[in-house]
């Protein structure tokens, strides 16, 4: 908690993606709003309830350079990708202000993807497409039977697994989104992992020529997918 409450999410949106992205609070993307949990708020950006957090989890600056001693953190991440490289750079300066000390672990992709698969890291820094549905969505990435997911938190939670089997055999839609609700609940106490923010992509074609096109929701980085594709007609 104290980790989330020490990233500046709005000032990443605003100089980051220069204000081209929605602040999240939850992991199910805000593009699947009949699940999405508004109940809940994104963890604010304050250092110093952070630091109230951690001096009461009995952290100390001893020496009064600044940094609570043993708050020491890698942040790992895909070079290759400038905006969460950057993103890496903006936590690394928000942090500090909350007494914690990241240091810039961002290394090519190769070596990144087999370090997040491995758990080698202390901090993960990644960005992902959205899933088909919600539920594909925690079952990959916090079931911990799961071993073809991304569950690079390493998770190994009964709650988790025990309320995700059971949405996932659940076929009553209201009671379904209810407990999708909750999942999302559960994962932001928890500070499982903190979602910054959902990009806004921006789609062009010759309306003069086309009509139909569709925007998947699965649309991986803003790429065209056949569903898309198939929905698109010519005009007269």
């Amino acid at each position: 908690q104290a980790l989330s409450m020490s990233v500046d999410t709005k000032a990443i949106i605003a100089s980051v993606l220069q204000g081209d992205a929605q602040q999240m609070a939850g992991p199910i993307s805000p593009i699947f709003s009949e699940y999405d949990n508004t109940e809940i708020q994104p963890y604010p950006f304050d250092p110093e309830g952070a630091k109230a957090k951690l001096s009461a989890a009995g952290y100390t600056d001893g020496n009064n350079d600044g940094f609570f001693d043993g708050l020491s953190f890698g942040v790992a991440c895909d070079q290759s990708n400038a905006n969460i490289t950057r993103v890496v750079q903006l936590f690394r300066e928000s942090a500090a202000k909350a007494g914690i000390k990241l240091e810039n672990e961002c290394v090519e992709r190769n070596t990144f993807l087999a370090r997040t698969k491995s758990g080698e890291y202390d901090i993960d820094a990644s960005q992902w497409g959205v899933f088909d549905n919600p539920m594909d969505q925690l079952r990959s990435t916090y079931l911990s039977s799961n071993p073809g997911g991304i569950n690079y938190n390493l998770l190994k939670s009964d709650e988790m697994d025990r309320l995700i089997n059971d949405a996932a055999g659940t076929t009553d839609q209201a009671a379904f989104v209810e407990k999708i609700k909750n999942i999302d609940k559960v994962v932001h106490e928890q500070a499982y992992l903190t979602p910054l923010y959902v990009e806004n992509f921006q789609f062009a074609h010759n309306a003069s020529k086309f009509n139909g096109f569709v925007a998947s929701p699965s649309d991986l980085l803003g790429m065209v997918t056949a569903y898309s594709l198939a929905q698109v007609k010519p005009v007269g």
